[in-house]
């Protein structure tokens, strides 16, 4: 029996709970939240642990993905993740049923591809990243550790995107472009040339606004 420990009882969390459960693939899901006393609901599920009780759960019986979303650089979402894998639990990668990913596309582990989003042939998808609702991921693209590609947005053929970067909703990334770690990109934005100073970077083209 596999039970999937969803970390982060919030919003994001109760998306990759409803997605784990769609995906029907552990027979069991829960949450672990601090902020919430242990058997308090959440949704359709139940707040069953803390984070200091992480230690405790063996890795034949529990996985667990990061339910914590992320609004700006991926920093809080890294640490929280080695500290779990740290503690012994493997991390699970979730893909929805109606998500279009291709065969040899490779999605690193703990991420999470959501509903009715795009992953295209050649792409490289790195650890612990979340592709939200309809985010697109265009051929040949490589996407780095802890990055989040919010609602809507599109990551174009060929481009890199760095560790921990942003990419807000319904932005569009141009065709080649390269985007350096630490980065986020304002919703809507359109970047069409490579950025190399992290930062945050809004507008059509985007620019750079401050630091």
């Amino acid at each position: 029996m596999k039970t999937l420990v969803v970390v982060g009882a919030g919003g994001h969390g109760l998306v990759c709970a409803d997605l784990a459960e769609r995906a029907a693939i552990f027979d069991r899901i829960v949450f672990s939240d601090a902020a919430f006393e242990r058997g308090t609901r959440a949704g359709r599920w139940i707040v069953e642990f803390h984070d200091e009780d992480l230690r405790s759960l063996s890795p034949n019986t529990y996985e667990f993905v990061l339910g914590v979303g992320q609004v700006g650089t991926g920093h809080n979402r890294e640490t929280i993740f080695n500290r779990i894998v740290e503690s012994g639990l493997a991390p699970a990668t979730l893909i929805a049923t109606n998500a279009s990913v291709a065969q040899n596309s490779t999605n690193g582990i703990g991420t999470l591809i959501g509903f009715m989003s795009t992953v295209n042939i050649g792409s490289t998808i790195g650890t612990n990243v979340i592709v939200n609702t309809r985010g697109v991921i265009e051929h040949d693209a490589v996407i780095g550790d802890h990055v989040h590609i919010s609602t809507g947005a599109i990551i174009n053929g060929g481009v890199t995107v760095g560790h921990r970067c942003l990419i807000g909703s319904s932005a569009t990334v141009l065709q080649g472009v390269s985007i350096c770690a630490d980065t986020i990109i304002g919703a809507g934005a359109v970047v069409t040339r490579d950025i190399c100073s992290p930062g945050t970077y809004v507008g059509v083209p985007a620019r750079k606004i401050h630091d």
